[in-house]
């Protein structure tokens, strides 16, 4: 399961082996977040249970593994969204730009985001179960004040 994380809209994220390939490093029993066919005009979304209390650091980062299928059409992404009282979109990775096929290692600063109510999720949209979008080891690090 989830665990620290909850779903929402139509449930279509699993915990389940890579539909493609595994990210580099990771041995064939690693399981990942994975999501297709979710098809409603807002996506699916997987965000955190509980925000996290990030106010008493002077700087954090946020890592995690991303796969996005090169079978996304117009419309169709794999969207990441921080939280600091309102949702703000960081980046979307959709036709034509980052569903490439390959997972990527990402980072991102979250030195705007130093609330006590910091939340994340990943929202996917793709018409068809051929279609996906995948996530792996997230991670918020960070230097206390």
């Amino acid at each position: 399961g989830f665990g620290k994380w909850i779903e929402s809209n139509e449930f279509d994220w699993n915990v389940e082996a890579p539909a493609e390939k595994q990210p580099n490093g990771k041995n064939s029993s690693n399981l990942v977040a994975h999501a297709d066919k979710c098809s409603s005009s807002s996506g699916c979304r997987l965000a955190l249970k509980n925000s996290v209390n990030l106010s008493e650091y002077k700087n954090a980062t946020l890592t995690f593994l991303r796969y996005v299928d090169n079978d996304l059409d117009k419309g169709e992404y794999l969207r990441m969204q921080f939280y600091n009282g309102t949702w703000n979109t960081i980046v979307t990775w959709t036709n034509g730009q980052g569903d490439d096929d390959l997972w990527h290692s990402e980072s991102f600063s979250l030195s705007k985001y130093l609330v006590s109510n910091f939340n994340l999720r990943f929202i996917s949209r793709e018409s068809s179960s051929s279609e996906d979008t995948e996530i792996d080891d997230v991670h918020i690090t960070g230097t206390l004040n």
